[in-house]
């Protein structure tokens, strides 16, 4: 069994929401590294939290698909993780997905919904 991430970007410093979901399939080296930060660094999301994860609707997100609490953390802290382990972006579609998040302000939070 694999494991994947999804991000959850939350496009203002003050939201409780999030529109957009990028993701990452398969488990790989990358996940280590992102778990290991989440770990240092993650917070819970607001009990009012709601992501486009349901079926054609925005729904209530506090907890990942194994009943663990969803936590975020700064672009600007996962950017930098990526910066001295670039090492582990190794395909086409982890590459697009960082610079994507390099557009975006450092300030912004991003959920981090494993399943």
């Amino acid at each position: 069994m694999g494991l994947d991430l999804r991000l959850l970007i939350l496009y203002d410093k003050d939201s409780n929401y999030s529109q957009d979901i990028l993701c990452f399939n398969k488990r790989s080296k990358l996940f280590e590294k992102i778990l290991e930060l989440e770990r240092r660094k993650g917070l819970k999301v607001s009990e009012k939290f709601r992501s486009f994860l349901g079926e054609n609707s925005y729904q209530k997100t506090t907890k990942i698909s194994y009943g663990s609490p969803l936590k975020y953390i700064l672009i600007e802290d996962l950017l930098k993780y990526f910066s001295e382990n670039g090492k582990f972006i190794n395909d086409w579609k982890k590459q697009a997905i960082w610079s994507y998040l390099k557009k975006h302000p450092n300030y912004l939070k991003i959920a981090l919904y494993w399943c």
